[in-house]
């Protein structure tokens, strides 16, 4: 069913959770895993689209090294044994393009709870990502109060 996964991982609760959700999943598939770090620099940087000076970002891509090196050793202490990769630039398109790349049959993220003016503003990864991407998406979420079925 899904034979090569990629995993979005930004080193929150949430992305933790979304690791441990997909790591449950598809150990049980025995999938190629690709866990993708990724950093947003701010506008100002940009050179050009896609383009930034990398010595400009040195100590962001050290903390996104580590975030990736955090990343696999969660999956592999639950039996995943991912390939890193961190790209630098918008996460949707930087999660598409890896899962295109990878031809990837499922895209896994985590969701942050968020007000509507934060959503407005700052968009949400998982509905543009829905746009993007050819192949499926998970969505690991909390179970907040209202969740919980009633029994």
């Amino acid at each position: 069913m899904y034979q090569t996964v990629v995993m979005a991982f930004d080193g929150t609760l949430e992305g933790r959770r979304a690791l441990s959700e997909g790591a449950d999943f598809v150990s049980k598939l025995g999938a190629t895993v690709h866990l993708l770090a990724v950093l947003r620099p701010p506008s100002g940087i940009a050179l050009a689209e896609g383009v930034y000076p990398l010595d400009a970002l040195k100590e962001d891509q050290e903390r996104l090294k580590s975030i990736v090196q955090e990343g696999v050793d969660l999956l592999k202490a639950q039996g995943v044994h991912p390939h890193g990769h961190i790209a630098f630039g918008d996460p949707v398109r930087q999660i598409a393009r890896l899962a295109e790349l990878e031809n990837a049959d499922l895209v896994v993220v985590g969701h942050r709870r968020r007000g509507p003016l934060a959503r407005w503003w700052q968009g949400s990864v998982g509905m543009s990502l829905l746009d993007q991407l050819h192949c499926s998406l998970l969505i690991a979420m909390k179970k907040t109060k209202n969740d919980q079925v009633a029994e």
